[in-house]
């Protein structure tokens, strides 16, 4: 019953990631990264890697799950690949669509600045709000 069972769940995943696109919330942190580096464009772990200026053992081991990842390389990742650290880490937030490579040279900067934004306490959050207001608005 055991061979059975497990072949449902694999086959049921299968059909949730490649039918309907709804995996996100079964997958694994290796295989979300995997998703995320193929859906940005590169091909191989090893292009992403080269990319990433990571040795290719390092970021293979964390694609093919045999070592984890930390919080630092998730966002570093999830800046490559343009997808939430928290997408790469736990499967909240949206997925990664096909082809979103971006090639916006303020797309990076842009992830940079909302990736330290969570890092912060919601009072400084709320602070940083307010003073970019005023900086679009030339106040300040």
């Amino acid at each position: 019953m055991t061979g059975i069972m497990q072949y449902a769940f694999s086959e049921s995943k299968r059909l949730l990631r490649f039918e309907t696109g709804y995996a996100c919330r079964i997958m694994d942190m290796c295989e979300r990264l995997k998703v995320a580096r193929e859906r940005a464009g590169y091909e191989t772990a090893k292009e992403a890697a080269a990319s990433l200026g990571v040795p290719i053992s390092t970021y293979t081991g964390h694609e093919n799950g045999s070592r984890g990842y930390t919080k630092n390389a998730a966002q570093r990742y999830g800046r490559k690949f343009k997808v939430a650290p928290e997408w790469l880490l736990f499967g909240t937030g949206p997925a990664p669509a096909w082809g979103e490579h971006i090639e916006d040279p303020d797309a990076e900067l842009e992830q940079d600045v909302v990736v330290e934004l969570r890092s912060l306490r919601p009072e400084q959050r709320r602070f940083i709000r307010d003073m970019v207001k005023r900086l679009a608005s030339g106040e300040a």
